[in-house]
């Protein structure tokens, strides 16, 4: 018994160590986050902010640790990280299941596109897809574009310019989409303050591919 309860009070203490651990490392990262902000000129909102395009994020109840808003282009921005839960059924040997719950993280970048921009989104293809078109013999840019990219509606595919299918191709910019006049692209993984002045050379060349229709 005396055992147990020392092996038990071991288990706690390290749990216990490594929670402050991650606690610590989680302000650090705000702190710099933070500071970043105050250097670039951008604000800084912690403690859950809700965004007006919060809702418009694909992943249902996802909470915020911070948002980031400022000017990219002349334009408004944001960078918010944060993350969502997603339940999952893990089913054990004997055939009983149990539930659990799964955390992501996720950053979502926004800026506004120029006037008069039509809605419309580009969504990476699965796995198959893309194989399929990796293997396609004298496969043009456009022809791996389509391989790997599905554009909502159908007709707006017209209105990518070549230097916009290019920078998807290439990874310069990810998947991204374009609802009341402001564009969004959302990425996998925590962000920390190593990773802003990349995110925000996304958000610039966004600004430069997300092309408004000519009158």
């Amino acid at each position: 018994m005396v055992l147990w309860a020392a092996a038990a009070a071991a288990i706690l203490a390290v749990a216990g160590r490594v929670a402050y651990r991650r606690n610590q490392g989680e302000k650090a990262r705000l702190r710099e986050v933070r500071e970043w902000a105050d250097t670039h000129g951008w604000a800084f909102t912690g403690e859950n902010p809700r965004p007006p395009w919060q809702d418009r994020s694909p992943h249902e109840n996802v909470t915020l640790g911070y948002l980031l808003e400022g000017r990219v282009a002349d334009r408004d921005a944001t960078i918010g990280s944060g993350a969502y839960v997603v339940p999952k059924t893990i089913a054990a040997g004997d055939g009983s299941k149990r539930g659990e719950t799964a955390t992501y993280h996720l950053t979502v970048l926004t800026v506004r596109a120029g006037d008069g921009t039509p809605d419309m989104e580009i969504q990476a293809r699965g796995l198959g897809a893309k194989l399929m078109g990796s293997l396609a013999q004298n496969a043009t840019d456009a022809d791996a574009f389509d391989a790997r990219f599905e554009v909502r509606p159908p007709e707006a595919r017209g209105r990518l310019s070549g230097a916009g299918v290019q920078a998807l191709l290439d990874s310069e910019v990810p998947a991204w989409s374009v609802r009341d006049g402001e564009i969004m692209a959302v990425l996998p993984g925590t962000t920390r303050a190593e990773d802003l002045d990349g995110h925000v050379a996304v958000l610039s060349r966004l600004t430069e591919i997300v092309r408004t229709p000519r009158h």
